[in-house]
């Protein structure tokens, strides 16, 4: 077994329960990057203060999966299998506030199970206090109960299957499931606020909250200028080991597709990891380098999803809002719904719906003859039938709009020139 210490400076601090398990470093709670690989497996995971924050992945020739920690609880996971022709077989994934099993399918990509159980969570929902007073049967029922959850590991991320030895008590008939499994999330976040363990700041609910007002505000008519002059590309990009982030503005004239203007902006990451809320890692560096441009665009085409999303908000769609401007989301792999890969054509321009909750969320689209498709959805202001003519229109050439390449090239340049200034021949940094 081979294990490597990539330490960071990180400022910020937390407190952990008694029986938490530290991970150490000569002697001291460790922050930063632990890279552990052993015969055909590889495991990186993020510590600060010796508690896991962030994300942990861990792969081997038939496995992968990523596991989300805000303070040492386990918010998200994500588990993917293969078999032995690195097709995948098995998908799982589920959020805190949101056991999500909508990721089974077969290799042709129908779906062969499914379902989902979701916490409706609304803005009232946000006082625990109120919350615990107004269960007060489930808090009992909990407490009198508690040596043997705490002896099943049962935490935060785990409500399902703290709901799952009730099924034959009354207080987890179907109908109360949800009322169930809210009062013990705020059981568990105020328990952790009385041990200095909790922050506001890192309440992920407050997100999907905000999740579901900026997805009313979606627009998913054309509001497009008559006149498109300037079509813009976005992307991001990281370095680990600082911890840095780089986003980047491109502008393309949209009739030549020449780069006419380009901004980028390299902050800390402030955000972890964690699929379904990736916009709120990736918008605010986007966000700067935009403020940075000279020419603005009348379109800009995101790296990512709209509302072919598990919210029906993804960045295209955030991005879009925040800025007031029409945008595309144009991902290389799609993050929800199925499509029929059988009556998917090979031409350039054939496509297929994106299909999810029984609605076509996107277009699953050939930019290039026999190459991987494209999965389009609506950012904001545009319809898809307008978003799949101008990603046609973006790709003349390559698989990926230009718009796309040209803001892929400017971070990684940009981020290699950082590196190899900050970082050449600094063999200390790895311990």
């Amino acid at each position: 077994m081979n294990i490597k210490y990539y330490p960071l400076k990180i400022n910020r601090s937390f407190k952990c329960y008694k029986n938490e398990r530290l991970e150490l470093y000569q002697e001291s709670p460790f922050t930063g990057i632990k890279v552990t690989i052993d015969n055909n497996s590889i495991q990186k995971e993020k510590y600060v203060d010796g508690i896991l924050n962030g994300e942990s992945i861990y792969h081997t020739d038939n496995y992968w999966s990523i596991y989300s920690y805000m303070c040492g609880i386990n918010i998200f996971s994500y588990i993917n299998k293969y078999n032995k022709d690195g097709e995948n077989i098995f998908s799982f994934s589920y959020h805190y506030d949101e056991i999500d099993i909508e990721s089974l399918y077969l290799q042709n990509g129908k779906r062969i199970d499914g379902g989902k159980y979701s916490i409706d969570l609304k803005y009232s929902d946000i006082n625990y206090p109120q919350i615990l007073q107004n269960n007060i049967d489930v808090v009992k029922f909990y407490e009198e109960n508690r040596e043997f959850y705490e002896s099943k590991d049962i935490i935060i991320s785990h409500a399902n299957d703290i709901i799952s030895p009730l099924k034959s008590n009354v207080l987890s008939n179907r109908r109360n499931e949800e009322r169930v499994a809210k009062t013990l999330l705020a059981y568990l976040i105020e328990n952790s606020k009385k041990e200095g363990r909790y922050n506001m700041e890192d309440d992920l609910i407050l997100l999907y909250v905000e999740q579901e007002r900026l997805r009313e505000k979606v627009i998913t008519e054309n509001k497009l200028s008559k006149d498109i002059k300037y079509i813009a590309g976005v992307d991001v990009a990281y370095h680990d080991l600082s911890q840095k982030m780089v986003g980047a503005a491109v502008v393309l004239d949209a009739e030549t597709l020449n780069v006419v203007d380009s901004a980028v902006h390299m902050m800390e990451v402030t955000f972890p990891y964690v699929p379904g809320l990736f916009s709120f890692r990736e918008i605010p560096p986007i966000k700067e380098a935009y403020k940075k441009l000279k020419i603005f665009p009348d379109l800009i085409v995101c790296d990512g999803q709209g509302i072919a999303h598990p919210k029906n908000i993804g960045m295209a769609s955030h991005l879009g809002i925040e800025l007031d401007i029409p945008t595309i989301g144009c991902a290389k792999k799609h993050l929800v719904g199925y499509y029929e890969k059988e009556k998917l054509g090979k031409e350039r321009g054939d496509c297929e719906d994106l299909i999810w909750d029984d609605r076509i969320v996107g277009k699953a689209l050939r930019t290039q003859k026999n190459i991987n498709p494209l999965f389009i959805s609506i950012g904001h202001k545009i319809d898809l039938d307008t978003a799949i003519q101008w990603i046609l229109k973006l790709t003349p050439q390559y698989r990926l709009p230009e718009t796309t390449r040209q803001a892929d090239h400017l971070v990684n340049q940009y981020l290699k020139e950082y590196v190899d200034y900050d970082f050449f021949g600094d063999e200390d940094r790895i311990l």
